[in-house]
């Protein structure tokens, strides 16, 4: 099981999705209507600081939930905050 966001803290849990859900784990290739994905950022919350986030010089910004390239200062609903060092994994 992944760590998503649960009422603003990063925990362990499943990440809810319309038609199912998703564990966290990730490698998926979600639509970007599942995620409800805009691209633009959701107040503080964008694509580039989620722990989702894949920033590659050549293949472009990515995500290791949503399919295709993404923008930096998107974001979507399984928005993730990154565990921080103090946290266990």
């Amino acid at each position: 099981m992944g760590r998503v966001l649960i009422d603003g803290r990063c925990r362990q849990g499943t990440l809810p999705l319309r038609g199912g859900t998703l564990d966290g784990a990730g490698g998926g290739a979600l639509d970007r209507a599942m995620v409800d994905y805009m691209e633009r950022p959701h107040g503080e919350q964008r694509c580039a600081g989620c722990s989702h986030y894949l920033a590659s010089a050549l293949a472009g910004p990515q995500c290791d939930l949503v399919a295709g390239r993404i923008a930096p200062h998107g974001w979507c609903a399984q928005f993730t905050v990154p565990a921080t060092a103090d946290e266990p994994a």
